[in-house]
């Protein structure tokens, strides 16, 4: 199994209820299909946050041009990094994942990602 850790490169804390996209595939310049050429099959998101928010990951076959939702997360308030989503990705020729906060700005809030040549168990 190869683990590759995902930076994220925001820096200011999410805000009102508004949506930040926390990784995609088009964005950050790679090229269609990213995650098939690495043999990537999943994506792991942990979250710490002071305020409820959500998680919504999207598919698009056309470079980002239409999103489709493909799964959404309710995260609770946490204090350690126990909020673990694993998304399955291997598939998706282009992939982001965007969180949505709850409409109370964050006072604490640590994303940590990573990929996977693994499907998660």
């Amino acid at each position: 199994m190869s683990k590759t850790r995902v930076k994220y490169t925001g820096t200011a804390l999410p805000t009102d209820s508004d949506t930040f996209v926390l990784f995609t595939t088009v964005e950050t310049g790679k090229g269609a299909s990213f995650f098939a050429m690495l043999g990537i099959e999943t994506f792991q998101a942990a979250i710490k946050c002071s305020h409820a928010c959500t998680l919504k990951s999207y598919a698009s076959k056309d470079r980002g041009t239409t999103w489709e939702e493909v799964s959404t997360t309710a995260l609770t308030l946490s204090t350690t990094l126990d909020n673990v989503v694993h998304y399955m990705v291997g598939s998706y020729p282009d992939w982001k994942l965007s969180l949505i906060n709850g409409g109370t700005t964050q006072t604490t809030f640590v994303c940590g990602m990573s990929l996977s040549t693994k499907v998660a168990t």
